[in-house]
């Protein structure tokens, strides 16, 4: 007996009671819109040998009873929304579980050592989560023991450190494909089996000694770590530096934030941003000094700093007293992570401690599209018919990435003229992820989305007057609800009236519906 679907798009929350019908073989539910968690009692499909629901809603963790199915032999799991660690392994189970493939998710931690109980496997893929700390040896055990091994990969997650000794020897002969692209890993490659066969692809974002691009330390250290005057000008430094950042440490430990994150974030950015301490920004906006103060909303405060070499940048505060600083903070670091495109604001770095948030974010020094259309006081801005139609195609190309190109699709949610800003060149630069929401649509781009976690459901949806009317009736964050603020966009630089001004009051009392 097998339950499958296809054509249909279901879109409800994924039944418990399905679990009772023991007699179940092959479920194949992807590319739906199935919410929910993934139920516990899943192990009562002892019969159950395929298990494929990628490209759908689901959220929550991985239950453990999963991995209690004898006769499993393959789990899809990828595109969805599962959090939490990955479940420990019982020992001495017997699973013929070879294909697991839980990539493009969220989940985060460390990779229990006892995956290496799932010794059938032949097919992992742990990519695109937020998985960090080191490789437990005991995973490469498992390839080695497993003689099917074919696929492993650990790419765009935030693993560190080296690789360990007894990893990737050349006794793993039968792993065919190795990723381990995008990390934080450091140290030398291992020689032999497949990194004989590595391309750079596999090993980019990463900080290995002997990949293209890279110092060659090993060859480097061996011609010169033998020699007395290196060894002893070697001690030397290091003891001086040695004092130096216990000096440094203590100086600044009270002002320390951090320019990744906290460990305990699971969105950090990759290493290669660089790394500004909360006292850098401090004095880079003269103790965060009103007349420093370029932009203000509901979470928090935008200042210009100048750095020590020069530089400008933005610096975005979030409000501390928030309740949701933490989670808005998250969505962002989250969003701008995934995204890369030439009208989409760019991040420099982040700072972060339980008494301090913030986004560093490049400086636009034409301000905004809002200080063009409405400008304070007595001065006068125009736009050239040109700019207004270079400007509206900036916004659009960084929608249609946003909608349709990203990685993750990205609702932007609060598509206003104070949240498009311009670079020297006039170039329209979409900004402000606060309220964004990650989504899914893989089967039908065009199709309304919901959103990746009903931690966002208490957000507002938008602005008054740029807010799409049919989320006055409760309907989801949506592409076409980013499209309708476009196009209020679109109509406001023609006309150089807000949404909610007289001439659009029907307008206005249609968005009156919206329930905040």
């Amino acid at each position: 007996m097998d339950l499958g679907e296809g054509g249909l798009h279901l879109k409800r929350r994924l039944p418990s009671t399905f679990c009772l019908l023991d007699s179940l073989s092959i479920i194949l539910l992807q590319d739906n819109k199935l919410d929910g968690t993934i139920p516990s009692n899943i192990s009562n499909l002892q019969n159950l040998t395929f298990l494929e629901l990628s490209d759908n809603l689901l959220e929550g963790p991985i239950p453990v009873e999963l991995f209690l199915i004898r006769n499993l032999e393959r789990v899809w799991l990828s595109r969805n929304n599962l959090d939490g660690e990955i479940p420990s392994i019982p020992a001495n189970i017997t699973t013929r579980l070879g294909v697991l493939d839980i990539s493009q998710n969220h989940l985060d931690g460390r990779i229990p050592s006892s995956i290496s109980n799932l010794q059938a496997m032949r097919f992992l893929q742990l990519s695109e989560n937020f998985l960090r700390g080191t490789i437990p040896s005991s995973l490469v055990q498992v390839a080695a023991l497993s003689t099917m091994t074919r696929i492993f990969s650990l790419s765009h997650n935030l693993l560190e450190g080296e690789l360990p000794s007894s990893c990737f020897t050349a006794a793993v002969q039968e792993l065919k494909q190795l990723n381990l692209s995008f990390n934080q890993f450091s140290g030398s490659l291992p020689h032999g089996g497949i990194f004989d066969a590595l391309t750079f692809d596999s090993l980019k974002g990463n900080k290995f000694c002997e990949t293209e691009g890279y110092l060659n330390c090993s060859s480097r250290t061996s011609s010169i770590a033998h020699r007395k005057e290196f060894i002893l000008l070697l001690s030397i430094t290091a003891s001086v530096l040695f004092t130096l950042i216990i000096f440094c440490t203590v100086a600044t430990k009270p002002f320390r934030g951090t320019a990744l994150g906290l460990s305990r974030y699971p969105f950090e950015l990759i290493s290669d941003h660089p790394r500004i301490t909360y006292r850098e920004l401090w004095e880079a906006t003269g103790g965060f000094d009103q007349t420093r103060l370029i932009g203000s909303g509901g979470f928090g405060h935008v200042y210009k700093g100048t750095l020590r070499d020069g530089s400008f940048i933005a610096i975005k505060v979030l409000h501390q007293h928030d309740h949701n600083s933490s989670r808005i903070f998250n969505r962002e670091c989250r969003v701008l992570k995934r995204v890369r495109h030439r009208n989409l604001m760019s991040i420099i770095t982040t700072c972060s401690n339980p008494e301090f948030k913030a986004i560093v974010l490049t400086f636009m020094s034409r301000g905004s599209l809002e200080d063009y259309l409405h400008p304070r006081g007595d001065s006068e801005t125009f736009l050239s018919l040109t700019e207004i139609v270079n400007i509206c195609s900036d916004i659009a190309e960084g929608m249609t990435y946003l909608h349709s190109h990203a990685l993750v699709q990205v609702i932007h949610c609060d598509l206003k003229p104070s949240n498009i800003l311009l670079d020297d060149d006039m170039t329209a630069i979409v900004s402000d992820f606060d309220i964004a929401r990650l989504a899914y649509a893989p089967a039908d781009r065009s199709a309304t989305v919901d959103s990746i976690s009903t931690s966002t459901d208490t957000f507002l949806h938008g602005s008054v007057g740029y807010v799409a009317p049919e989320y006055g009736y409760g309907r989801q964050a949506s592409a076409k609800g980013d499209v309708y603020s476009y196009g209020v966009i679109v109509l406001e630089m023609v006309t150089r009236k807000r949404p909610t001004d007289e001439m659009f009051e029907r307008g206005v009392s249609l968005i009156s519906w919206v329930k905040y």
